[in-house]
């Protein structure tokens, strides 16, 4: 008997009847006894996201430094794929060439700060020996049905077919990152672990699918490290009182990563760690600088080997407030910084060695360290000569 619980239109039709009643009894009630002596449990979802490190980012998919959870107003999409077991075998039944995602495709699933919700609610099996096994990526806006999205699936390694309800196994995916990083996305798969799950063997709570998303993209941003005795840095014409607030100001007004690949394919959403084939290329620009921070918004960009074509462009501004004429803005003393083709394969890290790879899941902030040395003054006299006694005759 196919016990495949769901209330989507196209199985399970002995219970849609009693699901209707179930829906309108599920407010006030967690198992809803149906008239043939089965329960019938909704499904319910959990998400506890990779722990990512500090930053900002325009788009509101950035998972914030230290967070376990996704942000709150954000969405997930979820693949459900059911299978019926056998009974008494101790065999997994999950396989990547025989299960279609027809329980649940793309399934959008919203989490509001404190609860996931979704809709038509979906029901576990009665008889456990049928299990479900889930996959799912953030955020749910980055994907469109019709693959016009900038993260798509497939069913095929060549990125030709279509990944429908009727796939096998998981899907092919293939990412374009936007030109623009306001417009780009932190994209988080998770790991696939939830295989052949039932109500009773779900945790932390039974009936919780506990989806864990970890960061399959790499974040890179630039910072500006001052010397020290340099002052505050910050809007230079805040007062406290009858006092300017900060001494200077620092400002990225342009910064380009040149020749970084714009799609990646991913065929293994499932391994330990992502990995992608990339391929074309494009410039990322941005303007957006953080004074309070010191640092520039994060590029999400798609792993990959720094060869000698990306490279690094930036002009920066520097400005002292003319003690002299402190309400003048125009007085400001200003002093411009100009990177051009720097090769970021160059650039070492801590220990003096080059990073010539951005990994999936990392982050990576190049620090610019301005030398500014002072222009100070000293003094000295020198004594008078040895007195010289001068005779004046006629």
């Amino acid at each position: 008997m196919n016990e495949r619980m769901t209330y989507n239109g196209h199985t399970g039709s002995r219970f849609f009847a009693a699901l209707l009643a179930a829906l309108c009894l599920a407010g006030c009630a967690k198992s809803i006894i149906l008239d043939d002596g089965e329960s019938s449990i909704p499904m319910q979802f959990g998400v506890y996201s990779a722990r990512s490190a500090e930053a900002t980012k325009a788009d509101d998919s950035y998972v914030a430094p230290g967070v376990t959870t996704l942000p709150s107003g954000s969405s997930f999409g979820v693949f459900a794929y059911y299978q019926e077991g056998v009974v008494g075998t101790s065999t997994a039944h999950w396989t990547d060439g025989g299960r279609t995602p027809d329980f649940m495709f793309a399934q959008q699933v919203s989490f509001d700060g404190a609860a996931y919700s979704y809709s038509p609610i979906r029901y576990w099996p009665a008889n456990e020996e049928n299990t479900i096994s889930f996959w799912a990526y953030y955020p749910y806006g980055a994907y469109s049905t019709d693959n016009t999205g900038t993260l798509k699936f497939y069913s095929d390694a060549a990125c030709t077919s279509a990944y429908t309800a009727s796939s096998t196994g998981l899907p092919v995916v293939e990412y374009t990152v936007p030109a623009d990083p306001a417009n780009q996305s932190d994209i988080l798969f998770e790991s696939f672990n939830n295989k052949d799950k039932t109500y009773a063997n779900c945790s932390p709570t039974e009936g919780v699918v506990p989806l864990n998303f970890r960061h399959v993209l790499c974040a890179v941003q630039f910072a500006v490290e001052m010397p020290s005795g340099a002052g505050s840095q910050g809007d230079l014409s805040l007062k406290e009182g009858g006092s300017y607030v900060h001494d200077y100001s620092f400002t990225f007004t342009d910064l380009t990563i040149n020749g970084l690949p714009r799609e990646g394919i991913c065929t293994d959403v499932s391994a330990a760690t992502v990995s992608w084939t990339t391929s074309g290329s494009f410039d990322a620009s941005s303007t957006v600088y953080n004074p309070s921070t010191g640092r520039t918004d994060n590029f999400i960009l798609l792993p990959t080997t720094l060869g000698d074509g990306i490279t690094l462009d930036a002009t920066m501004e520097l400005k002292f407030r003319a003690e002299d004429d402190p309400d003048n803005r125009s007085a400001d003393l200003v002093y411009p910084f100009t990177v051009t083709g720097l090769k970021l394969n160059t650039i070492e890290d801590a220990s003096n060695t080059a990073i010539t790879v951005w990994e999936t899941g990392k982050r990576y902030v190049y620090t610019l360290q301005l030398s500014l040395d002072r222009i100070e003054f000293s003094a000295a006299v020198s004594d008078w000569d040895t007195e010289s006694i001068v005779s004046i005759t006629d």
